[in-house]
Parts: C-alpha cells; sequence; structure tokens
C-alpha cells in the first residue's frame, strides 16, 4: 500500500500522530529524533514504521522532503491498524 506521511525532525522522540483534516480524511504525521542529514532521518523512519507495520517500508517520492509517499509491503488493512495503534491521540 502507499502512504502520504508528513515527517517532523530533531523530535525528542519517535512519535506518530493522526490529524483531521478539514475535508475528514486523516493525515499522518510523524516526529523522528534523528537530524535531517545524510539519509539519517529517512533510516530512522524506514527502521521504525518496519518494526510497527511488520512490513518492508520503502520511501517512493519525498527523500529529501517533509513530505514523503511511502510503500508499504502488506495488507493495507492490518498496516493501518498498527499505525493507529501506535499513534499518540
Amino acid at each position: 500500500m502507499q502512504l502520504y506521511v508528513r515527517i517532523t525532525p530533531r523530535s525528542k522522540k519517535f512519535r506518530i500522530t493522526l490529524v483531521k483534516l478539514p475535508d475528514g480524511s486523516e493525515e499522518v504525521r510523524i516526529n523522528i529524533t534523528e537530524e535531517p542529514e545524510k539519509g539519517k532521518g529517512n533510516a530512522e523512519l524506514v527502521k521504525q514504521l518496519s518494526r510497527i507495520t511488520c512490513g518492508n517500508v520503502m520511501i517512493i517520492r519525498g527523500a529529501t522532503s517533509r513530505k514523503k509517499l511511502l510503500e508499504i509491503d502488506g495488507d493495507e488493512q492490518q498496516i493501518l491498524e498498527a499505525i493507529r495503534k501506535a499513534a499518540c491521540h
């Protein structure tokens, strides 16, 4: 499945937040602890999301941007449920 996420680097801890948008959809926002340089932030994002979703995670678009398009291997419903469980509300 493909998933758009918004990243905030240099946070105190790794955290996933789901934010309701005015159109009724949800945006996945992820705080990462690493700096956004030399791929450190992207590596943390891929590692943590792979652990949470139990699937292979690849960055398809946005490797140098805060908005990223990810490809996550696995069942879409299971992936979304895992992200919701890991999210801080």
